[in-house]
């Protein structure tokens, strides 16, 4: 006899098939969504890392410069768009991230300025326009006996 039951039958082949599509077309979207995942919390991790090289470059200028010298670094007083006087300042720096640095007059609980005090918020934005990291602190700044004026 010619007849042979070794090979698969064109249903069975069919079966294999359709079982495979069931499984893979799930996995394959969870797939997708985990890369998309993974490249939106890089691109925050690296904002985030921006906004603190920032943050820590205020807090030294702070330290060691006092506010005059902090504000003439970022070209505070230059900024066309300003939120108060010689307070903010957005730009692109040398990587293409959007930075934008404020800093507030810090005001106690009795409604008086605190002089040497700065609240000082770095966000760093997207193409966008949308933040990717922000951080917020209170500087204390230096004053010498040079540079005595306050703003």
């Amino acid at each position: 006899m010619l007849v042979s039951n070794d090979g698969r039958t064109l249903v069975e082949i069919l079966v294999s098939i359709t079982i495979l599509a069931i499984v893979i077309i799930p996995l394959t979207s969870v797939f997708i969504q985990s890369a998309r995942s993974v490249s939106t919390s890089e691109d925050i991790i690296d904002a985030t890392y921006v906004a603190q090289t920032y943050m820590e470059e205020i807090y030294h200028l702070s330290q060691t410069e006092g506010l005059p010298k902090m504000e003439e670094y970022f070209d505070l007083a230059k900024s066309p768009d300003k939120v108060c006087s010689n307070c903010f300042v957005e730009y692109l720096d040398e990587e293409g991230n959007r930075v934008l640095i404020t800093l507030y007059e810090t005001v106690n609980n009795d409604g008086v300025v605190m002089d040497n005090l700065r609240n000082v918020v770095v966000q760093v934005k997207n193409n966008n326009g949308r933040v990717e990291a922000q951080m917020e602190s209170i500087f204390q700044y230096r004053w010498d006996d040079e540079n005595n004026e306050k703003d």
